[in-house]
């Protein structure tokens, strides 16, 4: 269902329908996905890992929780939007608002009613507070975009 919903925020399909999912595209890594989901393991990091590695042909470096906790908690106030959790968290935000705007623009409401943040702004969604701040900032802007990959993406 996700790889179909991306599709369709990439432009890929014409039209939003729930209960739609994207086999297809899946089936070739069904097998190691369940394998991962159903192994009883504290942390799966490590077979994540493998299976990006595989997919990307791309060596990922392992995932340190408290490297990027002591980034953020060390920077001061007006960088923490410069760090990797602050980035990830404005990213994530902006992510939230393309993906409820572009369900609603579909005609459907399954989330709710959307503003476009980008053409109105903040519009008193608490949690878009920050994101509404740091859009004053032209350059934190173009880095958040660079990190979504582009305008859409």
């Amino acid at each position: 269902q996700m790889v179909y919903a991306l599709k369709y925020l990439r432009g890929e399909e014409p039209d939003f329908a729930k209960d739609t999912y994207d086999v297809e595209a899946v089936l070739p890594y069904e097998q190691e996905i369940k394998r991962i989901i159903v192994k009883r393991q504290l942390d799966a990091c490590a077979d994540w890992k493998a299976l990006g590695e595989s997919l990307s042909g791309q060596c990922i470096e392992d995932f340190d929780p408290g490297k990027y906790q002591s980034e953020y908690m060390d920077a001061p106030k007006e960088e923490k939007n410069d760090t990797f959790l602050g980035k990830y968290v404005l990213a994530a935000l902006a992510q939230k608002s393309m993906v409820t705007n572009r369900i609603f623009a579909s005609g459907n409401t399954l989330a709710g009613v959307s503003v476009d943040f980008k053409k109105k702004g903040f519009k008193g969604i608490k949690d878009f507070a920050a994101l509404a701040e740091e859009a004053a900032d032209t350059a934190a802007n173009e880095a958040l975009n660079d990190l979504m990959g582009g305008e859409g993406k």
